[in-house]
């Protein structure tokens, strides 16, 4: 027996060994590490049936990616995998993804996860507005935490996200500090997440003495053409953009190239959505906002706390900056042609 051998080679008694190997607490982390050391020199591999008969537990989180997701979002949930994945492999957990193929039911995923008792939790990613997904677990009390925030539901729902308002905050000093006096902030569509958003670009140029120009422009293929146009029809000639979704700035970036324009000499642009998107860009677009990976391992962290009896709240990581060439000291956008 492979426990039993461990515990000769370490002179330690089989109880500690095989408790040490299941996680649990009150085996210290230095005896812990010794026997995990020791049962990878042995080729050790624990009977996981017998393990999670034991303990109840089915030592797996799961992770539903929605169907037919788009390209850029598909890109994203691939981040938030290998960030779970990541957190799982320290405690030797599972992740068990299931994708949901287009036009099924995707909360029939939820269920089977649930009612068949194979995961322990779930990751939740890109909350809605209305989320029958949330509603579920909240309904069946199941650990679930959310990545992104879901404003209906401040007191009920774990969340983690990124600081929106210290990333504004950063995103406007950099611009201030260029020498940007008008900056633009534009929303592609009008919800209380958008007003929320607005209120944070607000206080932000308040903060740095600056004026702040706020627009709103239909979440459609031509965004961010319209966006370019506003902003060169403008009266207050905004001289920097901030965005906070990835499409829209990668759309304003190809807008303005279209006009012979250039992003970070012509317009200055920040966005403050991390996205394999804005990638493809070049010259690479600045980022103000975290990664989608290390926020799905705080998430996975969170949750995995979860099981000491925390309560449910909004989590905040604080942003951090990734520089692009599309920022720097005003340029003459309102002065070129239309």
């Amino acid at each position: 027996m492979s426990l039993r051998r461990i515990a000769s080679a370490l002179n330690l008694s089989i109880t500690t060994i095989s408790r040490a190997l299941a996680g649990h607490s009150d085996v210290s982390e230095e005896t812990r590490q010794k026997i995990v050391d020791e049962a990878k020199r042995i080729g050790y591999v624990p009977n996981e049936m017998a393990r999670r008969l034991q303990n109840g537990r089915a030592n797996a989180i799961g992770f539903v990616v929605p169907a037919d997701p788009g390209a850029d979002a598909s890109s994203i949930f691939l981040q938030h995998i290998r960030g779970i994945w990541s957190r799982l492999e320290r405690e030797t957990l599972d992740l068990l993804v299931m994708a949901a193929s287009s036009g099924c039911d995707e909360l029939s995923h939820y269920r089977r996860l649930v009612e068949g008792r194979r995961v322990d939790g779930m990751i939740v990613s890109s909350p809605r507005q209305t989320d029958e997904r949330i509603d579920y677990l909240l309904q069946t009390r199941f650990p679930f935490v959310v990545i992104g925030h879901d404003r209906s539901r401040d007191t009920a729902v774990m969340s983690v996200e990124t600081d929106f308002s210290a990333a504004m905050r950063m995103a406007v000093q950099r611009l201030r500090d260029f020498g940007h006096r008008a900056v633009a902030c534009v929303e592609s569509e009008a919800t209380d997440a958008s007003d929320d958003r607005f209120e944070a670009f607000r206080a932000a140029c308040l903060e740095s003495g600056i004026q702040g120009v706020e627009l709103s422009v239909d979440d459609t293929i031509a965004a961010g053409v319209a966006t370019t146009a506003n902003l060169m029809q403008h009266p207050v000639a905004p001289t920097a953009l901030v965005c906070k979704s990835a499409k829209l700035a990668f759309d304003v970036f190809q807008s303005l190239q279209s006009r012979g324009l250039a992003a970070g000499r012509d317009l200055s642009i920040i966005c403050l959505e991390d996205s394999p998107l804005l990638r493809a860009c070049e010259p690479g677009i600045t980022v103000v906002s975290q990664s989608a990976d290390k926020l799905a391992y705080q998430a996975t962290d969170t949750l995995l706390q979860m099981r000491g009896g925390l309560e449910p709240k909004r989590l905040f990581v604080q942003p951090e900056l990734t520089a692009g060439n599309t920022d720097g000291p005003p340029g003459g956008i309102s002065s070129r042609p239309v």
